[in-house]
């Protein structure tokens, strides 16, 4: 898990080196303070109303470093997210685009990771999104960036999806996403693993079952590294009162100050653990197939 960190301190108390080993940043406003962990450090594309240039991202993404004292291990290419939009008030929300929005998001996100591929970044590693609001599109991205991860040797990322987690568990909206991931997967993952690819990260996802099939997914097909992000481990028992996800959630309430500081702290902790062993969990198991899961969904 790339613990997602916007901040140098956790309620007076400062970031520990223990929150690591691996973060992940916004490339926000707010410094941070990572220490010694390795760092994905984002493109900024999911707060921008009015895109910048692929040469623009980047030097916003090396400011953001010089900012706040650290270099990243990695950086995620400038790619277009589908499941976002702004209103006239200038407001961003979760709603997701319609197929014909969506692909020129497509075309847009290739080229970002094309661009990706041949900057000068150093050593840190390259992460190259997927996008796609229908499994069709999710394919058609993947067969064009795949080619482009395994020539960077870098990290391939499953984009779109962490609206999976905003729509309620038993609506038809989480229904249709859960079913177009999982058409999009029994695709994606075996593709990437006969290209070589050896680490998937998803980004912004901590649905338990999707974590778990996507987990055992990737097992049966050989790749050795699963990764995702959030800011909800450092954040939801601060800001929702929540404490862990899944069959171990539970309400609960820490004072201001310190004490929150040091729950946040902990979470991540426990957090970590629980996806570390989460073969162990009755998540992982294999995920349903499209046209079996078409069948129960309809």
């Amino acid at each position: 898990m790339y613990c997602g960190l916007s901040e140098r301190s956790w309620n007076t108390i400062p970031v520990p080196e223990s929150a690591g080993p691996f973060m992940a940043a916004a490339n926000r406003l707010k410094p941070i303070a990572p220490g010694t962990s390795d760092v994905m450090l984002d493109s900024g594309a999911f707060g921008d109303n009015e895109r910048l240039s692929f040469v623009g991202a980047m030097e916003r993404q090396r400011a953001f470093e010089e900012y706040s004292g650290f270099v990243s291990a990695a950086w995620v290419a400038y790619d277009v997210l589908i499941d976002e939009k702004w209103d006239s008030a200038g407001n961003r929300h979760k709603k997701r685009w319609s197929e014909t929005e969506a692909d020129q998001a497509i075309v847009e996100t290739i080229r970002a990771n094309e661009f990706l591929a041949l900057a000068d970044i150093g050593q840190r590693q390259r992460v190259h999104p997927v996008q796609g609001v229908t499994a069709k599109q999710q394919r058609y991205c993947a067969d064009a960036v795949i080619p482009i991860v395994n020539e960077t040797g870098g990290i391939l990322g499953l984009g779109g999806w962490c609206i999976i987690g905003w729509a309620p568990p038993t609506s038809n909206l989480r229904k249709s996403l859960e079913w177009t991931f999982w058409d999009s997967m029994w695709h994606i993952i075996p593709t990437a693993a006969r290209a070589g690819i050896q680490h998937i990260h998803i980004f912004g996802v901590m649905v338990a079952d999707i974590l778990g099939g996507l987990l055992w997914l990737c097992d049966q097909h050989g790749i050795a590294t699963v990764s995702t992000d959030s800011s909800g481990p450092q954040k939801r028992p601060a800001a929702n009162g929540i404490w862990g996800y899944a069959d171990w959630m539970c309400r609960c309430y820490f004072p201001p100050g310190p004490p929150r500081g040091f729950a946040r702290i902990e979470h991540v902790g426990q957090v970590r653990q629980w996806l570390a062993d989460f073969r162990r969990t009755q998540y992982y198991k294999c995920p349903p197939r499209p046209a079996a899961y078409q069948l129960r969904l309809f």
